[in-house]
């Protein structure tokens, strides 16, 4: 148990102390914050863009993947609702030319309007 503990305690080193947060080294090289505040991670992130660039690159990696990621989801969003356009447009565009092909109006138009699933004719 004894070699477990001292294993797991070279695995990072810690560079630096804010608060309660430690900001520490991987054995991978990368650097980490172990704990504090929300402010503790703030002081720690403003001394590492001045003082220690490679741990800001990391970071700066990880928010340009995340910001990646959400554009992708933005951009699915916005097919999906151009997609949901185009069928509302088609929608309509059917409505209206089956109303202007009935000829002259007789001042009432019929539509159909569904309402439990079932397909109803209304008229106004």
């Amino acid at each position: 148990m004894k070699n477990q503990i001292v294993e797991i305690e070279t695995q990072e080193i810690m560079v630096a102390r804010f608060g309660a947060a430690a900001l520490v080294k991987t054995k991978e090289g990368r650097f980490a914050l172990r704990g504090g505040s929300r402010s503790d991670h703030i002081e720690a992130r403003d001394w590492a863009s001045m003082f220690l660039h490679e741990a800001v690159l990391v970071r700066t990696e990880k928010e340009r993947d995340e910001a990646r990621k959400s554009v992708s989801e933005g951009v699915r969003q916005v097919q999906d609702m151009e997609k949901n356009l185009l069928e509302a447009s088609s929608l309509l565009s059917g409505w209206k030319t089956r109303k202007s092909s009935n000829g002259s109006r007789t001042g009432k138009d019929s539509f159909q309007v569904a309402r439990g699933g079932l397909g109803v004719t209304a008229e106004k």
